[in-house]
């Protein structure tokens, strides 16, 4: 795969290469952390990322059991440090353009659309990304509800560390 190659996101921050969405395999994955400005107030807010990407890992070099679900940009080690300086780049690019471009690109790469998923409290089929971000899930019984952080899963409910939900009507 191709460093500067667009992948599908997944949840929570699973990023998968074109391609392996029926496994959903993970080349990267991003968690975030922050303080948002609270209670709609304008102080000072952060948010640090973590980024992992498997640039030159070998698949078969494994645990047998991350075989079907891992998956990396097979690259040589010495192509690190510039996929790094690509992969900085369009973060860079990324972190400038509107919310709702943001947005509309990550919607673009939902791997989860129209997937049943499960999460420690409940499952549900995955319905898109509302604007704050947030999974949006579809119930059995006809209602809604978001999903804002935690783990997912593939399939049916799972014992996962809890999501953050907000049930719509």
């Amino acid at each position: 795969g191709d460093v500067g190659r667009p992948g599908d996101v997944g949840r929570p921050g699973d990023v998968g290469r074109p391609g392996d969405v029926g496994t959903l395999a993970k080349v990267a994955g991003i968690l975030a952390e922050g303080r948002p400005y609270p209670h709609g107030h304008r102080q000072e807010g952060w948010a640090v990322l973590g980024i992992g990407v498997n640039v030159a890992v070998r698949v078969e070099d494994l645990p047998a059991e991350l075989h079907s679900t891992a998956a990396t940009l097979g690259r040589s080690p010495a192509e690190i440090e510039p996929a790094l300086a690509v992969l900085l780049a369009a973060l860079g690019a990324r972190l400038a353009e509107p919310t709702d471009t943001t947005l509309q690109a990550w919607r673009a790469r939902d791997a989860l659309l129209g997937r049943t998923i499960g999460w420690s409290g409940g499952e549900g089929v995955a319905d898109g990304i509302d604007g704050d971000g947030r999974l949006v899930v579809a119930l059995a019984d006809g209602g809604r509800t978001t999903l804002d952080a935690g783990e997912v899963h593939l399939g049916r409910a799972e014992a996962a560390r809890p999501a953050r939900e907000q049930r719509l009507t």
